[in-house]
Protein backbone atom coordinates (compact mmCIF):
# COMPACT_ATOMS: atom_id res chain seq x y z
CA UNK A 1 0.00 0.00 0.00
CA UNK A 2 1.53 3.53 -0.69
CA UNK A 3 1.75 6.13 2.42
CA UNK A 4 -1.19 8.22 2.41
CA UNK A 5 1.25 11.30 1.89
CA UNK A 6 2.95 9.74 -1.46
CA UNK A 7 -0.20 8.94 -2.50
CA UNK A 8 -1.23 12.83 -2.15
CA UNK A 9 1.92 14.08 -3.48
CA UNK A 10 1.27 11.93 -7.06
CA UNK A 11 -2.04 12.51 -7.25
CA UNK A 12 -1.45 16.41 -6.60
CA UNK A 13 0.89 16.78 -9.37
CA UNK A 14 -1.40 14.66 -12.04
CA UNK A 15 -4.21 17.33 -10.55
CA UNK A 16 -1.31 20.14 -12.03
CA UNK A 17 -0.67 18.03 -14.99
CA UNK A 18 -3.13 19.42 -17.77
CA UNK A 19 -2.32 17.16 -20.92
CA UNK A 20 -4.75 17.28 -24.20
CA UNK A 21 -8.31 17.53 -23.73
CA UNK A 22 -10.13 14.92 -25.64
CA UNK A 23 -12.49 16.75 -28.53
CA UNK A 24 -14.73 15.30 -30.93
CA UNK A 25 -14.29 15.68 -34.45
CA UNK A 26 -16.58 18.91 -34.47
CA UNK A 27 -14.68 20.40 -31.70
CA UNK A 28 -11.11 19.30 -33.41
CA UNK A 29 -12.25 21.72 -36.41
CA UNK A 30 -13.47 24.65 -34.58
CA UNK A 31 -9.94 24.39 -32.76
CA UNK A 32 -8.51 24.76 -36.21
CA UNK A 33 -10.66 26.97 -36.83
CA UNK A 34 -9.14 29.02 -33.97
CA UNK A 35 -5.41 28.34 -34.40
CA UNK A 36 -6.08 30.36 -38.46
CA UNK A 37 -7.81 33.08 -36.76
CA UNK A 38 -5.66 33.42 -34.24
CA UNK A 39 -2.54 33.37 -36.56
CA UNK A 40 -4.63 36.89 -37.49
CA UNK A 41 -3.60 38.54 -33.84
CA UNK A 42 -0.75 40.43 -32.40
CA UNK A 43 1.25 37.78 -30.70
CA UNK A 44 3.12 39.60 -27.49
CA UNK A 45 4.56 37.24 -24.41
CA UNK A 46 4.56 38.03 -20.84
CA UNK A 47 7.66 36.63 -17.96
CA UNK A 48 5.33 35.01 -14.82
CA UNK A 49 8.29 33.80 -12.32
CA UNK A 50 9.66 31.39 -14.51
CA UNK A 51 6.90 31.02 -17.04
CA UNK A 52 6.69 32.68 -20.73
CA UNK A 53 2.82 33.09 -21.45
CA UNK A 54 1.88 33.84 -24.71
CA UNK A 55 -0.85 36.34 -25.55
CA UNK A 56 -2.77 37.69 -28.31
CA UNK A 57 -4.77 40.57 -29.25
CA UNK A 58 -7.21 41.36 -31.81
CA UNK A 59 -7.96 45.74 -32.09
CA UNK A 60 -11.18 46.95 -32.92
CA UNK A 61 -11.10 50.08 -35.60
CA UNK A 62 -13.25 52.12 -32.72
CA UNK A 63 -12.30 50.40 -29.53
CA UNK A 64 -14.06 51.30 -26.27
CA UNK A 65 -11.80 49.07 -24.46
CA UNK A 66 -10.88 45.69 -23.70
CA UNK A 67 -12.07 42.49 -23.23
CA UNK A 68 -10.05 39.52 -21.94
CA UNK A 69 -10.84 35.90 -22.71
CA UNK A 70 -9.52 33.38 -20.06
CA UNK A 71 -9.86 29.49 -21.61
CA UNK A 72 -10.24 26.69 -19.44
CA UNK A 73 -8.27 23.28 -18.00
CA UNK A 74 -6.33 21.31 -21.03
CA UNK A 75 -7.87 24.11 -23.42
CA UNK A 76 -5.92 27.07 -25.11
CA UNK A 77 -6.67 30.47 -26.11
CA UNK A 78 -7.81 29.32 -29.64
CA UNK A 79 -10.49 27.45 -28.37
CA UNK A 80 -12.21 30.73 -27.20
CA UNK A 81 -12.31 32.12 -30.62
CA UNK A 82 -16.06 32.28 -31.37
CA UNK A 83 -16.48 34.82 -29.01
CA UNK A 84 -14.09 37.31 -30.42
CA UNK A 85 -16.06 38.75 -33.81
CA UNK A 86 -19.04 39.52 -31.87
CA UNK A 87 -16.75 41.46 -29.39
CA UNK A 88 -15.28 43.10 -31.83
CA UNK A 89 -17.83 44.25 -33.68
CA UNK A 90 -19.41 45.88 -30.42
CA UNK A 91 -16.12 47.80 -30.25
CA UNK A 92 -13.84 45.86 -28.05
CA UNK A 93 -10.41 45.19 -28.26
CA UNK A 94 -10.29 41.14 -27.23
CA UNK A 95 -6.94 39.68 -25.26
CA UNK A 96 -6.75 36.18 -24.74
CA UNK A 97 -3.60 34.25 -23.39
CA UNK A 98 -2.10 30.46 -23.29
CA UNK A 99 -2.39 29.34 -19.38
CA UNK A 100 0.79 28.23 -18.30
CA UNK A 101 1.43 24.50 -19.43
CA UNK A 102 -1.14 25.07 -22.20
CA UNK A 103 -1.08 26.62 -25.86
CA UNK A 104 2.05 28.24 -26.69
CA UNK A 105 2.99 29.10 -23.36
CA UNK A 106 6.02 27.31 -21.41
CA UNK A 107 5.58 24.64 -18.81
CA UNK A 108 4.09 21.19 -17.96
CA UNK A 109 2.60 21.69 -14.77
CA UNK A 110 0.63 24.64 -13.18
CA UNK A 111 -1.97 25.06 -11.08
CA UNK A 112 -4.79 27.68 -10.16
CA UNK A 113 -2.39 30.28 -8.30
CA UNK A 114 -0.01 30.10 -11.00
CA UNK A 115 -2.91 30.91 -13.76
CA UNK A 116 -4.19 33.89 -11.66
CA UNK A 117 -0.64 35.50 -11.39
CA UNK A 118 -0.94 34.62 -15.89
CA UNK A 119 -4.08 36.73 -15.70
CA UNK A 120 -3.15 39.33 -13.58
CA UNK A 121 0.47 39.75 -15.53
CA UNK A 122 -1.42 39.91 -19.00
CA UNK A 123 -3.79 42.41 -17.59
CA UNK A 124 -1.30 45.06 -15.97
CA UNK A 125 -0.26 45.31 -19.23
CA UNK A 126 -3.53 46.94 -20.46
CA UNK A 127 -5.28 49.84 -19.75
CA UNK A 128 -9.72 50.02 -20.08
CA UNK A 129 -10.73 46.46 -19.23
CA UNK A 130 -13.90 46.36 -19.73
CA UNK A 131 -15.10 42.76 -19.37
CA UNK A 132 -13.59 39.14 -18.91
CA UNK A 133 -15.34 36.30 -20.49
CA UNK A 134 -13.94 32.69 -19.14
CA UNK A 135 -15.13 29.21 -19.46
CA UNK A 136 -14.71 26.01 -17.14
CA UNK A 137 -11.65 26.24 -15.23
CA UNK A 138 -11.49 29.85 -15.74
CA UNK A 139 -13.88 30.77 -13.46
CA UNK A 140 -11.96 29.98 -10.55
CA UNK A 141 -8.87 31.79 -12.19
CA UNK A 142 -10.89 35.08 -12.51
CA UNK A 143 -11.83 34.78 -9.10
CA UNK A 144 -8.68 35.05 -7.69
CA UNK A 145 -6.84 37.47 -10.34
CA UNK A 146 -9.78 40.05 -9.37
CA UNK A 147 -9.51 39.57 -5.91
CA UNK A 148 -5.84 40.40 -5.63
CA UNK A 149 -4.83 36.34 -4.96
CA UNK A 150 -2.29 34.75 -4.26
CA UNK A 151 -1.99 37.23 -0.87
CA UNK A 152 -0.04 40.38 -1.58
CA UNK A 153 -0.88 40.26 -6.38
CA UNK A 154 -2.27 43.34 -7.36
CA UNK A 155 -6.14 42.49 -8.48
CA UNK A 156 -7.59 44.63 -11.01
CA UNK A 157 -10.90 46.26 -11.55
CA UNK A 158 -13.53 45.08 -14.81
CA UNK A 159 -16.74 46.84 -15.66
CA UNK A 160 -18.54 43.26 -16.15
CA UNK A 161 -17.87 39.14 -15.95
CA UNK A 162 -18.89 36.26 -18.06
CA UNK A 163 -18.90 32.68 -16.81
CA UNK A 164 -19.35 29.82 -19.16
CA UNK A 165 -19.72 26.38 -17.69
CA UNK A 166 -17.40 27.56 -14.88
CA UNK A 167 -17.62 25.24 -11.72
CA UNK A 168 -18.97 27.02 -8.61
CA UNK A 169 -17.27 24.21 -5.88
CA UNK A 170 -13.79 23.75 -5.57
CA UNK A 171 -14.66 21.12 -3.48
CA UNK A 172 -16.47 19.38 -6.26
CA UNK A 173 -13.63 19.57 -8.59
CA UNK A 174 -11.55 18.20 -6.08
CA UNK A 175 -13.20 15.54 -4.71
CA UNK A 176 -14.28 14.49 -8.48
CA UNK A 177 -10.67 14.04 -9.39
CA UNK A 178 -9.42 11.98 -5.99
CA UNK A 179 -12.39 9.67 -6.37
CA UNK A 180 -11.85 8.92 -10.04
CA UNK A 181 -7.88 7.94 -8.72
CA UNK A 182 -9.80 5.65 -5.44
CA UNK A 183 -7.47 7.56 -3.01
CA UNK A 184 -8.00 6.74 0.31
CA UNK A 185 -9.05 8.92 2.71
CA UNK A 186 -6.12 9.78 4.84
CA UNK A 187 -4.58 10.51 0.88
CA UNK A 188 -8.04 12.53 0.44
CA UNK A 189 -7.23 14.60 3.28
CA UNK A 190 -3.84 15.08 2.56
CA UNK A 191 -4.73 16.20 -1.18
CA UNK A 192 -7.11 18.91 0.21
CA UNK A 193 -4.80 20.28 2.72
CA UNK A 194 -2.34 20.56 -0.35
CA UNK A 195 -4.87 22.42 -2.02
CA UNK A 196 -6.28 24.45 0.42
CA UNK A 197 -2.41 25.74 1.88
CA UNK A 198 -1.85 26.64 -1.65
CA UNK A 199 -5.09 28.66 -2.61
CA UNK A 200 -4.84 29.97 0.88
CA UNK A 201 -8.63 29.12 1.20
CA UNK A 202 -10.91 26.98 3.24
CA UNK A 203 -12.54 24.51 0.56
CA UNK A 204 -15.51 24.82 1.99
CA UNK A 205 -15.21 28.28 1.62
CA UNK A 206 -13.68 28.61 -1.74
CA UNK A 207 -16.85 29.35 -4.24
CA UNK A 208 -16.85 31.46 -6.97
CA UNK A 209 -20.65 32.83 -5.86
CA UNK A 210 -18.50 33.80 -2.42
CA UNK A 211 -15.64 35.52 -5.09
CA UNK A 212 -17.80 37.36 -7.11
CA UNK A 213 -20.42 38.14 -4.67
CA UNK A 214 -17.07 40.18 -3.06
CA UNK A 215 -15.95 41.14 -6.04
CA UNK A 216 -19.75 42.84 -7.28
CA UNK A 217 -20.02 43.69 -10.79
CA UNK A 218 -22.50 42.95 -13.33
CA UNK A 219 -22.03 39.09 -13.58
CA UNK A 220 -23.70 36.69 -16.86
CA UNK A 221 -23.58 32.99 -16.01
CA UNK A 222 -24.42 30.88 -19.15
CA UNK A 223 -24.77 27.31 -19.00
CA UNK A 224 -26.06 24.00 -20.82
CA UNK A 225 -28.15 21.66 -18.78
CA UNK A 226 -26.39 18.97 -20.64
CA UNK A 227 -22.97 19.52 -19.09
CA UNK A 228 -21.02 16.26 -18.23
CA UNK A 229 -18.02 18.11 -16.92
CA UNK A 230 -19.44 20.93 -15.15
CA UNK A 231 -23.29 19.96 -13.55
CA UNK A 232 -25.90 22.54 -14.71
CA UNK A 233 -26.18 22.53 -10.92
CA UNK A 234 -22.94 24.84 -10.78
CA UNK A 235 -25.04 27.62 -13.03
CA UNK A 236 -27.72 27.53 -11.39
CA UNK A 237 -25.60 28.43 -7.67
CA UNK A 238 -25.13 31.68 -9.37
CA UNK A 239 -28.08 33.01 -9.25
CA UNK A 240 -28.51 33.81 -5.70
CA UNK A 241 -26.38 37.19 -6.41
CA UNK A 242 -28.34 39.70 -7.03
CA UNK A 243 -25.91 40.79 -9.41
CA UNK A 244 -26.27 37.80 -11.62
CA UNK A 245 -28.38 37.41 -14.74
CA UNK A 246 -28.26 33.29 -15.75
CA UNK A 247 -28.71 32.45 -19.03
CA UNK A 248 -29.94 28.36 -19.94
CA UNK A 249 -28.97 26.34 -23.20
CA UNK A 250 -29.66 22.92 -24.16
CA UNK A 251 -27.70 20.53 -26.03
CA UNK A 252 -24.28 22.25 -26.07
CA UNK A 253 -22.52 20.29 -23.12
CA UNK A 254 -19.18 21.55 -21.61
CA UNK A 255 -16.91 22.15 -25.13
CA UNK A 256 -19.37 22.89 -27.74
CA UNK A 257 -21.18 25.44 -25.96
CA UNK A 258 -17.94 28.31 -26.53
CA UNK A 259 -18.77 27.59 -30.76
CA UNK A 260 -22.57 28.39 -30.57
CA UNK A 261 -23.56 31.65 -32.04
CA UNK A 262 -26.53 32.38 -29.46
CA UNK A 263 -23.77 31.92 -26.91
CA UNK A 264 -21.20 34.77 -28.51
CA UNK A 265 -24.30 37.16 -29.28
CA UNK A 266 -25.25 36.96 -25.86
CA UNK A 267 -21.97 37.86 -24.30
CA UNK A 268 -21.36 40.30 -26.62
CA UNK A 269 -24.69 41.72 -26.05
CA UNK A 270 -23.75 41.75 -22.73
CA UNK A 271 -20.56 43.90 -23.12
CA UNK A 272 -22.19 46.14 -25.31
CA UNK A 273 -24.95 47.18 -22.66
Amino acid sequence: MIAPSLAAGLAFWLFSYPGKASLSEDQSKMALRGKLKLAQARQFSVLVETTIVQAYEFSSKHSRGTVLLVHGWTSEASHMMALVGPLLECGFNVVCFDLPAHGKSTGRVTNLVECAMALQAVASLLSNIRGIVAHSFGGPVTALALAGLPAGNMGFDVDKIALIACPNEAAYVTQTFVHALGLSPPAQSQFDTAFEELCDCPLSEFTGSRYFSRINRPLLVLHSEDDCEIPYEHGLNYRSLPQCQFVSFEDMGHRSILCAPQVSNCVARFMDS
